[in-house]
């Protein structure tokens, strides 16, 4: 049985929330705490510590290329979600920054 909700407002809600609370772990406890993450967003933080670029714009840049490649393997859907979850989590990460 599926599970998932299948109205795209629905979706798109659900992506909004789980990309705000992963930019709130991020800013209020790995990075003020200096523990890094794994993957893009560990290769962000570093990135920030290092050049000082935000880790916002970081996030954006080092996700774009994935996000293309991603595009023309599995279509404009995934893109579609996958940028809309890339924006919300840099916002919320640009939002966060400094709360601690």
């Amino acid at each position: 049985m599926d599970r998932r909700p299948s109205h795209p407002v629905i979706n798109y809600a659900l992506l909004a929330l789980g990309s705000a609370i992963a930019a709130f772990a991020v800013e209020e406890f790995l990075v003020p705490n200096t523990i890094l993450d794994g993957g893009v967003i560990g290769v962000g933080m570093m990135l920030s510590h290092v050049t000082g670029i935000p880790l916002a714009l970081l996030t954006v840049i080092l996700n774009a290329p994935f996000v293309i490649l991603g595009g023309i393997k599995l279509g404009r859907s995934f893109t579609a979600r996958a940028v809309f979850s890339m924006a919300t989590f840099s916002a919320c990460v640009e939002l966060f920054d400094g709360w601690a």
